[in-house]
């Protein structure tokens, strides 16, 4: 574990600031897990964005604070969240930047890690001139999703007590619901962001890659050239896994309620 996360969560503060003073802009992509962070942070790094180390095959940052144990560790409970998140934000600012040296750039820096969102505000807070993409994705193929890890984790923490089966999974309104609560509340937050959030729909990035990365590198204020952009947008592929909620009973699995909310977000049942 990288040393400023480790003085951390033995409960010692090696630097804490208010706001970041080295890298006050970098780029942040999230979504619920299973929404498609994972290209856009290949497509970003390939476009020279100084992207943190991926840590897996899905491309999340190696950098990025141990938040679980750093919200829960028992030691820590003494020392206000407040505290504890400033500290865990100096540490990534410290490690992007490093990062950055290591691949030899100059430009913007980022990372992908999909439960970016949760903490969203705090992380504005501390970095004045972050810019969040934000990835959703129909929540009836994510309720179906095998990739419930964001739950798992998190989901006591936006208020849901999930019951997992002997397989390690929840029923599908379980899902529906994390995934409602945290795309509900991401865009809430997006929204007192101005020119900082910016949000992309999965099935438009694969239906019009080239426009979507266009808003996106224009959001971004990143000048990538039409051939460069086409060639990234080249790389993405709808799954096969696109509306697969068409092979489940899915009027049956979810409330009317959710329904509703789920139109709200912009997909229609």
């Amino acid at each position: 574990m990288f040393k400023p996360y480790a003085s951390l969560l033995e409960g010692k503060i090696e630097y804490e600031a208010p706001q970041a003073v080295l890298l006050e802009n970098p780029i942040a992509v999230g979504a619920v897990g299973g929404s498609g962070t994972r290209i856009l942070a290949q497509i970003l790094a390939e476009a020279g964005v100084a992207m943190a180390t991926p840590s897996n095959d899905a491309h999340d940052a190696l950098e990025w604070p141990p938040m679980h144990p750093i919200i829960h560790t028992d030691k820590l409970q003494s020392m206000p969240l407040k505290t504890r998140l400033r500290a865990a934000f100096w540490g990534l600012e410290f490690l992007l930047l490093k990062r950055r040296e290591q691949l030899g750039l100059s430009g913007r820096t980022g990372w992908k890690v999909p439960a970016t969102h949760l903490w969203l505000r705090e992380l504005a807070d501390y970095f004045p001139a972050i810019q969040y993409i934000h990835i959703i994705r129909n929540g009836l193929d994510m309720a179906y999703s095998g990739n419930q890890r964001q739950l798992s984790m998190w989901g006591e923490y936006v208020g849901l007590h999930t019951q997992f089966d002997d397989t390690g999974r929840a029923a599908p309104r379980d899902a529906m619901e994390y995934w409602l609560i945290a795309n509900e509340k991401a865009i809430e937050v997006g929204a007192t962001l101005e020119g900082q959030f910016l949000l992309v729909r999965y099935e438009a990035l694969c239906q019009a890659p080239d426009s979507e990365l266009e808003r996106i590198f224009s959001f971004l204020e990143l000048d990538i050239d039409v051939a460069e952009r086409a060639a990234l947008a080249d790389r993405i592929r709808p799954p096969a896994t696109l509306n697969r909620f068409r092979h489940h009973q899915w009027r049956d699995d979810f409330t009317q309620v959710q329904l509703q909310r789920l139109e709200a977000l912009g997909y229609r049942p």
